[in-house]
């Protein structure tokens, strides 16, 4: 009994850490983030990595990489725009992505891993 009591409090704990966590999330402006990459990715990096942002922009694909994880391109819109936010989808976040196309103006919540050719934001959620 001790035990279902002690694993049902941190699953409890877990839970309200993660409610937290999406509520604290950080708007950050899509062109601040994009600009500070663009510029000095150590620096970004110090600011951003690790991060649990909001960012909101135009929806320029929405795919899947080469080991089928689903992912949303945003952008400002511009033509030929480089870097973009790349956000990987968590499982929940799927559903909602589905229902983008190109154009759309979307904003997203995920955790930023740093910069591979776009910026990389982790388990992001439509929002």
């Amino acid at each position: 009994m001790e035990r279902n009591a002690a694993a049902t409090a941190a699953a409890a704990a877990a839970s309200v850490t993660v409610e937290k966590a999406a509520v604290t999330a950080e708007t950050v402006d899509l062109e601040s983030l994009l600009s500070s990459y663009k510029d000095n990715e150590i620096a970004a990096d110090a600011s951003f990595k690790g991060k649990q942002i909001r960012v909101t922009g135009i929806v320029g694909d929405v795919k899947k990489d080469i080991l089928d994880n689903p992912y949303v391109i945003v952008g400002t819109g511009k033509d030929f725009e480089i870097p973009t936010v790349q956000c990987s989808l968590s499982t929940k976040g799927v559903d909602r992505a589905a229902t983008l196309h190109k154009g759309d103006s979307v904003t997203m919540r995920g955790t930023v891993s740093g910069l591979m050719f776009n910026v990389q934001l982790k388990n992001c959620e439509v929002l």
